[in-house]
């Protein structure tokens, strides 16, 4: 007797150890494996292989994405499909196990191993890396505004700022003047006088166009007596294809393009000669 209680001592630690060892899965995937690392060993790969040509690295059929946790969570056309902790009521394991309308993927069920990855992962609450979310990278549903864009200068209501005081009250033509001034004497510095007409047409077709005036232009302006000749002379430069030339070559070096005749082997080596 005493033979056969050693033996059942013996054997019941083993018997389970054994039967746990044969379990294809547990809810920690593993002896220590953490949620996380449960998702990485197992259901990373799986999602990899079967699902990201439809719904990983920026393909999104049916609205659905599974780049991270915050775009799955958010669901596709069909509505939510993940309940977190509860795989039975989840429309993802419902499509993987070829019970309803939806079946995923769609050529060709997942084995009974795959499907049971899957569904542990949901029971698990869906377990994710911090480093993987969306808020890291920046990515989230198209159409989707966050506060944090509300926050965008050019989202913001419109406020009429308080216009500051100025020692020289007789100096500003309009509201904008003001705050000009108001920084101009907290430096300690004279507002310049206004220059001539001539020097006023000079100064502003160099700063627009990048261009002098011509004489005819300077003439033409010298004898402008209308009250918006000012405004005409702005509005010519704006509108004039000289204006887009010289700013678009700006925005042309924020955008890196450059353009050259490296690969032409035969080019003239004086070409405006």
């Amino acid at each position: 007797m005493k033979n056969a209680s050693l033996l059942r001592t013996l054997c019941f630690p083993s018997a389970v150890a054994f039967l746990v060892s044969i379990q294809p899965l547990n809810l920690r995937g593993g002896d220590g494996e953490s949620g996380v690392e449960y998702f990485e060993r197992h259901v990373r790969p799986l999602l990899a292989e079967k699902c990201f040509s439809c719904h990983g690295r920026g393909q999104r059929k049916g609205m659905l994405s599974l780049d991270h946790r915050e775009a799955l969570m958010a669901g596709g056309e069909s509505g939510s499909v993940v309940v977190e902790g509860k795989p039975d009521e989840s429309l993802l394991i419902e499509a993987i196990d070829y019970t309803g309308s939806i079946q995923m993927p769609p050529d060709g069920k997942l084995s009974d191993r795959e499907i049971e990855v899957l569904k542990k992962w949901v029971a698990l609450g869906v377990p994710w890396p911090v480093e993987a979310s969306p808020s890291a990278s920046g990515m989230r549903n198209p159409g989707s505004i966050t506060e944090q864009d509300r926050q965008f200068w050019s989202f913001r209501p419109i406020q009429e700022p308080e216009l500051p005081t100025v020692r020289k009250a007789d100096w500003p033509r309009q509201p904008l003047d003001r705050f000009v001034l108001n920084r101009l004497e907290a430096e300690g510095l004279e507002p310049t006088t206004e220059v001539d007409r001539r020097t006023y047409i000079r100064r502003l077709s160099l700063d627009l166009i990048g261009l002098p005036p011509t004489e005819s232009e300077i003439t033409s302006f010298l004898n402008d007596e209308s009250i918006d000749s000012y405004e005409q002379l702005v509005d010519r430069l704006l509108n004039s294809p000289q204006y887009g030339e010289r700013w678009s070559r700006h925005w042309l070096d924020i955008s890196r393009y450059g353009e050259d005749q490296a690969h032409t082997f035969q080019a003239r080596r004086y070409p405006s000669g």
